[in-house]
């Protein structure tokens, strides 16, 4: 009979320090992309403003259900979780966050840093998770009796 196991894992300080920075670096990069939206809303009545808008929202939300995940993936031991933290950070975040970076036409130096920071601590936390989940060779106990 064929079943499935769940490889067991230790949570990772390092994983959890970066993801304790992300959640700055997150709130910081929201609160400046929401004034520069609050500051160009003018000129965003077109089809690229409205996707700026939607692109905006969708990635702090989506920000904010992927640290979740990764802090009770890591935290609790839950590989679903953890492995929903890395889908969301490569398909999901980082699109948007290079989409709304090429979008700005004023504050670029601002938001350059805070979205190159939040690019290499999302690399970072990605490659931690990826080899805190990579399956590990079982290593055989010999006993002697």
């Amino acid at each position: 009979m064929n079943s499935i196991r769940e490889a067991p894992y230790r949570p990772s300080l390092a994983l959890q320090i970066l993801m304790f920075c992300n959640v700055y670096l997150s709130i910081s990069w929201n609160i400046v992309y929401g004034v520069y939206i609050l500051y160009k809303l003018p000129d965003l009545y077109d089809i690229h403003g409205i996707c700026v808008i939607i692109a905006y929202l969708i990635g702090s939300l989506a920000e904010l259900y992927r640290l979740r995940m990764g802090y009770k993936g890591n935290l609790q031991s839950r590989p679903g979780d953890l492995c929903t933290f890395l889908i969301l950070s490569p398909l999901v975040e980082l699109p948007i966050i290079i989409f709304l970076l090429l979008s700005a036409k004023e504050f670029t130096t601002l938001l350059l840093v805070i979205a190159v920071a939040t690019l290499s601590i999302m690399s970072l936390e990605f490659l931690i998770g990826v080899v805190l989940l990579w399956p590990k060779a079982e290593k055989t106990v010999l006993v002697k009796k």
